[in-house]
């Protein structure tokens, strides 16, 4: 009846440098409040921005969690060797939008569980931040496999990916997993499981197995 979409993406800016080195560690991370637009529809006239619906849903929540990240890099090039590159600095953006799509003149159960799924979105990117910056030491300092100056851009575009990738997969899987098991309990708002109660267990079930963020990069 109801279900939930996590859609994520990657925006990727990097920034080449041939500054000298330094001993600076520079992580800035820029947590964005999370925004949530709730809006009502005619289910005879639905809106064409509005997600698909299955035969037994009456109402969809859409939670998209961004990771957006600035890499900036030293390059040093010594005769035909291959070029030494590493990074000294990330700057990265985190963000999360949530769209709640609930019919006009619904029930209360319906708003009630449409922004359960919203709170457990915010639940996981409460601390996103942290987990971020966590991640981000490892990569200060990397050295990027690079054969020539063609594949520096490459190189720095594909550890900006795998900065995000591990970032996702530390808060917006779980949080997915959580959304998922709050579908179970309150089987997808059916039953009379009340809605605080469903998002406590759902969000204890994921945290109390899930592991220690890592700060350790793929190298």
């Amino acid at each position: 009846m109801i279900r939930i979409f996590l859609t994520l993406y990657f925006l990727l800016t990097v920034s080449p440098s041939a500054s000298a080195a330094t001993d600076n560690h520079n992580i800035t991370i820029a947590k964005t409040p999370a925004t949530v637009d709730v809006r009502s529809f005619d289910p005879a006239h639905r809106p064409k921005d509005m997600p698909a619906l299955r035969t037994d849903e009456a109402a969809v929540t859409e939670s998209s969690f961004a990771c957006a990240v600035e890499v900036e890099v030293e390059s040093k090039v010594v005769g035909d060797a291959p070029v030494k590159t590493k990074i000294v600095a990330l700057k990265v953006k985190l963000s999360l939008e949530v769209k709640e799509w609930v019919p006009k003149n619904t029930t209360r159960k319906i708003r009630s569980h449409e922004d359960g799924h919203r709170q457990i979105s915010e639940a996981f990117f409460e601390n996103a931040d942290k987990v971020a910056a966590e991640i981000a030491k490892s990569y200060i300092g990397k050295e990027l496999t690079v054969k020539d100056k063609d594949s520096v851009q490459p190189a720095i575009k594909k550890a900006a990916t795998e900065f995000c990738q591990q970032y996702l997969g530390a808060v917006e899987k779980p949080s997915q997993t959580a959304q998922e098991k709050y579908d179970e309990i309150t089987d997808h708002g059916r039953n009379k499981v009340p809605e605080p109660r469903a998002i406590q267990q759902a969000i204890e079930a994921v945290t109390k197995q899930r592991p220690a963020p890592t700060s350790q990069a793929s190298r």
